[in-house]
């Protein structure tokens, strides 16, 4: 069964992220989403593993309940796995992010 693509409805802005840029997005959203684009800038590869979400996160977010995000299947889109390691494609996992903004 295929995810829901909950972005699908937003402009893009960045080459490879969603980003909202309808009238009714506020200015604490836009900061959160300035705040997470920059994570996704600085972080050095174009895959997060899961086992380090904590960390490109500042926290937010832990591998247990990535996993159990991808279990109920309202994780990231077009999470694989290298060995048995799940990783996320950085602006797919960067675009879910984005999508849970609540201001």
């Amino acid at each position: 069964m295929p995810k829901k693509n909950r972005l699908s409805e937003k402009d893009t802005t960045h080459p490879n992220s969603s980003q909202k840029k309808h009238n009714s997005t506020s200015s604490k959203e836009a900061a959160a989403i300035a705040v997470i684009l920059l994570l996704a800038e600085k972080w050095p590869s174009e895959i997060v593993p899961r086992k380090s979400v904590r960390e490109f996160t500042g926290g937010l977010y832990s591998p247990g309940y990535m996993g159990n995000m991808d279990s109920l299947g309202i994780g990231p889109e077009g999470a694989f796995c290298i060995g048995r390691q799940k990783v996320y494609p950085k602006y797919p996992f960067v675009d879910w992010l984005i999508a849970r903004i609540e201001a």
